[in-house]
């Protein structure tokens, strides 16, 4: 990361980009840049998420093997109406994973 930040905060002579070189450093500024910014967003989207979690469900991040990213998404799934997921089944079938029986006939 201390890479990235460094590239980030480069100045590459803006003139320089039909030389290869001045083209490369441009370019690699530019990707650092936006490589930051991006890191930087989903740090804060991912405090955000944990906070609305911690909110919403404090119970469930308690339980071994959740997490906060695992939390939200079950969640999101169970939308406004978590009283149709009744048992392991529904929602496989709410994920679109439950097996559909098939016959070789």
């Amino acid at each position: 990361m201390q890479l990235i930040r460094t590239l980030a905060a480069s100045r590459p002579d803006m003139s320089a980009y039909r030389d290869v070189e001045g083209a490369r450093r441009i370019a690699l500024r530019s990707l650092a840049r936006r490589y930051v910014e991006l890191h930087d967003e989903i740090g804060e989207l991912d405090e955000t998420i944990g906070a609305i979690v911690e909110d919403l469900a404090p119970d469930l991040v308690t339980r071994c093997g959740i997490g906060r990213e695992t939390a939200a998404q079950l969640l999101l799934a169970a939308g406004d109406n978590p009283g149709r997921l009744t048992s392991e089944a529904s929602f496989a079938a709410l994920c679109g994973v439950s097996p559909v029986p098939a016959s070789s006939g």
